[in-house]
């Protein structure tokens, strides 16, 4: 076993009733325990293992220790200290080349251990220097007859020293001494002053000293005073006399005055003399004192009236005490004067009364007090001048208080607010001029101003661009149809035939085109280019306009071409001759939204699986001037059915001239290399350049490197995790979110093809802390199962057992598949099943089952012998013995107590096959084997039995 403390002794405090003490440290036998009483006066009496009344009993538990039963409570003030004493002996016995006895080692090592920590307790328990201290010897060599009836000190080296006394005498001397002295020599003076006073010397004292000098000598004892004492006692005897005197005489006289308890009127007082005038007595009726007055004996109490009026004001304390609380006091000198008397009398009518109630509910007192603040009685101060109140009834009337209800809602608050601004009461004024059409001059929107209609007679515009070349390019004005007409007409001549529209004939200098004559006048316009030396600018190119056919021209432009969309049908391509960006797209949005946006869209009518609906590809030429694809991306309907459509993807490219796919997915899977080309996968970290690496050539999964630490071959599929760095480890976390017992924190399975055949798994035991690791394995005919399990708290469960001795085979004689520890209660009878009687604290039998092999030990104790009779057996074993012939085994008996059998006498036991008795012998070398008989048993007979049997 293992040791887990370093306890060797505990100790309880006695109360008379209490019997069973526990220890929690092992001990190798009862014996090595003692058992010490110490009493209230510190008398200390080491107890016996037994059965009388000042003796006791052990339970021991093993490694957790065990309990002590006392026949007879400890007293209450005693204590009961438990303290292991382990024998000094050493009982392993190696024999040389024999198997290595690791139990027997392990139980030497306990043993070797339980002694140090013994002899540390007793360590601790000693006087000892301290670690920083010194000591020449800590040893002396003074025989005993040297060290009787001494004192053990230390001498002015401070060692050990075995001396007399505390000092040494030398003897008298005056208060000068006549002599050099040294530490702790004893002197008596001899000087009138100091007169039989001793001295000590407290360091060495030259010729000369004076005994009252406290440098060198101190006063231990002084007779000076003490003489003068006993002087004093003498005197103080003589006064102590007197007064004792004086007081029997005042005792006398206060006992003549007061009688004490009487049940009656006494006629003489406590000495028989006559009785004082004033003489009291408590009189035992309950009806108080009574005092004598010369003549008679009168009570001393109040009359019946009296009474009751002290038991009224006695009622009344708690009133009383409030009153007298000095508040309340000069409370009333306050309210004393005449005029707040007058006041109160004003005040007392029952009109005001009431009128005070009505005032005094809980509503009226807080809106009092609501109105009571600095503020609103200013506000009311305010109020009340006759203008105001005025002002107030001519609003009170129920029209105007119903007009303000209708402007008090909200809303009509929040539009008041809003229009109260100094901007708006501008604007509101101008609209407010004269006439019913104001002259407004400017109308700024900050967004969009919508018009009835553009019809002559609805809105007249009389500001607009009126030039024929629309130079002024005004972009606060509208153009008349006459200044668009004139300015396209400019910019076309000579490659445009103008058809002039009858809806912009008119040339208006004074109505805007409607988008329709706008329209049907560009869509007039025909010719073989369009020309710009600048930007072309365009709202849209659409077909809206018609279509724009150049032939065999080309629209082309030295500027940029700015659109607000732009629709192209057929391919086109974008050629630039430098390194700018040949395509941007640009988004000056600046919401949340996703911008720019890129959209492939194939707009088939027909739509199928493996559709390709576009791709990117990325081309060059290669050494034989030849145009190349080198990647590619593209993607694909994997499945077209509304409501669950599917994608696929793929990132294609060439390697040694054919085409592979490096990256591909769909909506169910991602695939790398789907092309298994020789590529290897590596992904970085801030610290690691192979943080994880795919090894594409030697099928190797590697973390933190791209070596393989260990190669398997190269039909195995390998993982390594390694560190990078010096000094530090490579390390598999598998983490889990378990909060309840047996969810799984982690697992690693294994496989053969799509079997499960072996795992491994870590799941929570009984809190989140306290978790188990399992093993599984599957056999031949299949399934799979539990075959180990480590506990949290380091317990291995193997199920089916452990091979020993056999290397990695499976043999079943060499299978260890049983383990057992316990205890039973052993029975005693004879042959025809009468039962001794057992004591049944000792009656508990340890039992170890290891395989097919059960050994026992314990130290049964037979009560009573009861009506048992001739061959006494053991009855009660743990497991039924092997059925085989040839299958008994030895019972030993190390030990038996209270036995009626001749000294030479062997007792022994065995066990029979298929049997849970064991019959009980003795052996003598004149007699030989017999039986053991009940008779040769006393009350009280014990036995050490140890032994091992085979069961089935």
């Amino acid at each position: 076993m293992t040791l887990s403390t370093t306890t060797v002794s505990q100790s309880y405090s006695g109360n008379g009733s209490t019997t069973a003490f526990t220890f929690t440290f092992p001990i190798n036998s009862t014996s090595e325990l003692k058992v010490i009483e110490r009493s209230a006066t510190g008398a200390e009496t080491v107890k016996s293992e037994g059965t009388g009344s000042a003796n006791y009993s052990i339970v021991d538990n093993g490694a957790s220790g065990g309990t002590v039963t006392m026949v007879t409570a400890p007293a209450s003030g005693t204590t009961l200290v438990l303290i292991r004493d382990t024998s000094l002996t050493q009982e392993s016995d190696y024999v040389e080349n024999d198997p290595f006895a690791a139990e027997t080692h392990e139980d030497a090592l306990d043993k070797l251990q339980m002694q140090i920590q013994e002899v540390q307790e007793e360590v601790d328990r000693s006087m000892k220097l301290s670690r920083t201290n010194t000591m020449t010897s800590t040893e002396f060599t003074n025989s005993a007859t040297d060290r009787a009836s001494k004192v053990l000190a230390f001498d002015s080296s401070g060692e050990l020293s075995v001396t007399q006394e505390l000092g040494t005498f030398k003897g008298d001397s005056a208060t000068t001494t006549t002599a050099a002295y040294v530490i702790r020599d004893i002197v008596k003076s001899t000087t009138t002053a100091q007169l039989n006073n001793i001295y000590i010397c407290i360091q060495a004292s030259p010729i000369g000293t004076a005994l009252t000098n406290t440098s060198y000598w101190t006063l231990i004892v002084d007779a000076v005073s003490a003489a003068t004492s006993a002087t004093t006692a003498t005197t103080k005897a003589s006064e102590a006399a007197t007064s004792a005197t004086n007081a029997a005489a005042s005792y006398d006289s206060f006992d003549d005055r007061y009688l004490g308890a009487k049940s009656s009127d006494p006629s003489a007082d406590n000495d028989g003399d006559g009785l004082l005038t004033g003489a009291i007595y408590f009189k035992t009726d309950g009806t108080g004192f009574k005092v004598y007055n010369g003549s008679a004996w009168k009570d001393i109490r109040p009359t019946d009236a009296q009474q009751t009026n002290i038991d009224t004001v006695a009622g009344a304390n708690s009133n009383i005490s409030a009153l007298a609380a000095s508040a309340v006091i000069a409370d009333m000198a306050l309210l004393a004067t005449t005029d707040v008397i007058a006041d109160m009398a004003l005040l007392a009518t029952s009109d005001v009364i009431s009128d005070m109630n009505t005032l005094a509910t809980s509503d009226i007192v807080s809106d009092i007090n609501t109105l009571a603040t600095s503020d609103i009685v200013s506000d009311l101060n305010t109020l009340a001048t006759s203008d105001i109140v005025s002002d107030i009834n001519t609003l009170a009337t129920s029209d105007i208080v119903s007009d303000l209800n209708t402007l008090a809602t909200s809303d009509f608050v929040s539009d008041l607010n809003t229009l109260a601004v100094s901007s708006v009461i501008s604007d509101m004024n101008t609209l407010a001029g004269s006439g019913n059409a104001p002259n407004v001059t400017n109308v700024t929107a900050s967004g969009t101003m919508q018009f009835g209609s553009l019809s002559d007679g609805t809105i007249t515009i009389t500001d607009f661009v009126d030039e024929d070349n629309m130079a002024s390019n005004s972009a606060v004005k509208i153009p008349t149809q006459q200044s668009v007409k004139a300015y396209v007409d400019s910019q076309t001549a000579g490659s445009l035939s103008l058809i002039d529209e009858d809806n912009m004939a008119t040339d208006s200098a004074t109505r805007p085109p409607s988008q329709q004559s706008v329209k049907a006048f560009a869509e007039s316009l025909t010719g073989t280019n369009i020309v710009a030396t600048g930007a072309l600018n365009a709202g849209s190119i659409t077909s809206g306009f018609g279509n724009i056919d150049t032939g065999a021209s080309t629209i082309t432009t030295t500027g940029a071409v700015a659109t607000g969309a732009l629709s192209v049908t057929g391919a086109s391509t974008i050629t630039t001759a430098d390194n700018t960006d040949t395509l941007s797209l640009i988004s000056t949005d600046a919401d949340a939204n996703i911008g720019p946006v890129l959209n492939l869209y194939r707009n088939s009518s027909s739509p199928a699986t493996d559709d390709v609906l576009g791709a990117i590809k990325f081309s060059g030429e290669n050494s034989a001037d030849e145009v190349v694809e080198y990647f590619r991306l593209e993607a694909a309907i994997q499945d077209k059915t509304d409501g669950s459509e599917d994608f696929n993807f793929k990132f294609k490219g060439l390697v040694n001239g054919a085409e592979k796919s490096f990256f591909e997915g769909s909506s169910g899977t991602l695939v790398f290399n789907n092309d298994s080309v020789d590529m290897d996968f590596r992904v970085e970290s801030n610290g690691n350049a192979n943080m994880l690496f795919v090894d594409g050539g030697n099928d190797n999964v590697s973390i933190g490197t791209s070596a393989v630490v260990q190669d398997f071959g190269s039909d195995r599929t390998h993982l390594t995790i390694r560190s990078a760095s010096s000094g530090n480890y490579g390390v598999l976390a598998i983490s889990g979110h378990a909060d309840s017992n047996d969810q799984i924190h982690g697992l690693i399975n294994f496989y053969n093809e799509t079997t499960s055949v072996a795992r491994i798994s870590s799941l929570q035991e009984s809190n989140t802390s306290d978790a188990y690791l399992n093993f599984f394995t599957a056999p031949s005919s299949g399934g799979i199962a539990e075959r180990m399990r480590i506990h949290g708290g380091g317990v291995v469960s193997i199920p089916n057992g452990i091979a020993l001795g056999v290397g990695t085979a499976n043999t079943a004689s060499n299978v260890l598949d049983d383990y057992e520890e316990g205890t039973f209660t052993m029975g005693m009878a004879d042959a025809s099943g009468n039962a001794l009687t057992m004591n049944g604290t000792y009656a508990v039998m340890h039992y170890t089952k290891i395989g097919n092999m059960v050994h026992i030990n314990g130290l049964p104790v037979v009560s009573s012998i009861a009506s048992a009779g001739s061959d006494v057996r053991i009855t009660g074993l743990p497991f039924t013995s092997k059925n085989h012939a040839t299958n008994y085994s030895t019972l030993a008996i190390g030990y038996a107590g209270s036995l009626s059998i001749p000294d030479d006498t062997v007792i022994t036991s065995y066990v029979n096959q298929n049997s849970t008795i064991a019959p009980m012998r003795i052996w003598t070398n004149t007699s030989g084997t017999d039986q053991l008989s009940a008779s040769q048993l006393s009350d009280g007979a014990e036995f050490v039995i140890s032994g091992t049997y085979i069961v089935a």
